[in-house]
């Protein structure tokens, strides 16, 4: 549990919160092919050294007063497998069929962690 991030990707990052009945949930806070700011998130399924999330990328509605959680989306954006090796470090695979996307691997480093935890 903690803030992730690459340090070759100024600007994007994730959380990660572990859950008590052993899925994840993850943020991935990063931009669209065009530059824009794109969230992805989900939960996921931790298992070992290893948690894999099905990726949603939510919209359709407004901010503030106007907010509607009828109008929110929530289509796939694809997957993302986080693979740690050891408590500070890591990978992150992702694949997306969506336009601009598609599938790479990013390089974990933890920047905060949770305060009285060893290692989650």
């Amino acid at each position: 549990s903690g803030a992730w991030y690459d340090s070759s990707h100024d600007g994007e990052g994730w959380l990660l919160d572990i859950l008590a009945d052993g899925r994840a949930l993850v943020n991935w806070f990063t931009y669209d092919p065009d530059g824009n700011q794109a969230w992805f998130l989900n939960t996921g399924q931790v298992e070992g050294d290893t948690i894999r999330f099905n990726l949603l990328v939510p919209s359709g509605t407004d901010f503030g007063p106007t907010f509607d959680p009828d109008r929110v989306n929530r289509p796939a954006w694809g997957t993302a497998t986080f693979k740690f090796d050891d408590c500070n470090s890591g990978t992150m695979s992702y694949d997306s069929p969506l336009q601009g996307y598609g599938s790479g691997s990013l390089e974990l480093t933890r920047l905060t962690k949770l305060s009285g935890l060893e290692c989650q």
